[in-house]
């Protein structure tokens, strides 16, 4: 009997090594949803990670600027990229799994000048808006500045568009509060972190989903699974 278990046993985590297989995901940083350097790789992909091993899978992540990680996916280098708003224009190019969260954006400002008052988008038209390159905010965000009802301007990265703000190059930066407060107690000093306020009044981005691609062999296998 004792010989038939570990026989059992040892079948089960060949089967189980066997079954194994690892999925490359790439993702971005923001956190604390999904960060390198954060344990798990920051709570969402945490929460990524625990779905795919249900299904026997294990993941990596890759990090690397957040319009790369779409466009490399998009292509079929990777299978899946963590995580973005749910957008009907990327449904041509990919797989949106069910909804994981939803992010609201605030408005971060120098407080040395008065909290901005707002009820739409197009009430922001005379204030300099950063914006971080790759990143969907709402679909009304990107029209109003297409119609030049909104003035905004694309960099690179949060901590560069924190940057201007505090350097009066920019009026306005939206990001969701908890990411927004985190990044600047990571990289700014205190002193420089007090020198900014945020709104009360948030912008919805909607839910936010992993993305699957059509190009990759997997991506629609992988999209099925997850779900």
């Amino acid at each position: 009997m004792k010989s038939i278990l570990l026989f059992a046993a040892f079948t089960l985590t060949l089967m189980t090594h066997v079954r194994a297989e690892n999925i490359d995901i790439a993702t971005g940083e923001y956190p604390p949803w999904t960060s390198e350097t954060l344990p798990y790789d920051g709570i969402l992909n945490r929460l990524v990670s625990a779905v795919f091993r249900e299904s026997g899978y294990t993941v990596q992540y890759h990090y690397m600027p957040w319009n790369r990680a779409l466009e490399a996916t998009k292509q079929g280098k990777y299978a899946v990229t963590s995580f973005w708003s749910h957008t009907p224009e990327r449904e041509k190019d990919f797989i949106a799994s069910s909804p994981l969260s939803n992010l609201t954006f605030s408005f971060f400002y120098r407080n040395n000048q008065p909290a901005p008052q707002w009820t739409k988008l197009a009430d922001l038209k005379d204030y300099r808006i950063g914006a971080t390159r790759g990143y969907s905010y709402t679909p009304e965000f990107w029209e109003l500045n297409a119609e030049n009802k909104l003035r905004v301007s694309v960099v690179n990265s949060d901590i560069e568009n924190f940057n201007r703000l505090l350097a009066g190059k920019i009026d306005l930066f939206p990001m969701s509060s908890v990411a927004g407060n985190y990044l600047l107690s990571k990289h700014f000093e205190p002193e420089q972190k007090n020198l900014l306020g945020v709104t009360a009044t948030t912008l919805d981005g909607g839910n936010e989903v992993l993305l699957f691609s059509r190009s990759h062999p997997q991506g629609a296998k992988f999209a099925a699974e997850f779900d």
